[in-house]
């Protein structure tokens, strides 16, 4: 009878350390699904800052150009705008010259009007 309870004790206590060990075998399991997920998750997160890195380096480099053309347009309209300045001033004063050229023909022709009426 003895052998027969220590039988049946060590059957339970297979029995239970299998139970045991499956419990263990699932929650190790889970954690290692649980691992797997956020290192994937981790994985998209550090891919998604790399890709936002590279498009921070891209967008700078863009307004670095944009900056660029910005500043080398500006030049550009103050070249054009010295040039108008400088294009007025010349007709102003070709203006002016016209006037006093048209001045002396109009004196001139009122010399020839006088020499033949005087003469």
């Amino acid at each position: 009878a003895r052998v027969a309870v220590l039988n049946d004790g060590m059957a339970r206590s297979e029995r239970r350390e299998r139970e045991i060990n499956a419990a263990v075998a699932g929650l190790a399991e889970g954690l290692l699904q649980r691992r797997a997920a956020e290192d994937a998750a981790a994985a998209a997160r550090d891919a998604a800052s790399a890709e936002a890195v590279r498009h921070s380096a891209r967008s700078a480099a863009a307004d670095a150009a944009a900056i660029e053309s910005v500043a080398s347009l500006e030049r550009r309209a103050r070249e054009v705008d010295s040039r108008l300045l400088t294009l007025e001033e010349q007709s102003r004063v070709g203006i002016q010259k016209a006037r006093h050229l048209e001045e002396c023909v109009l004196d001139l022709e009122d010399q020839r009007r006088t020499i033949l009426r005087l003469g």
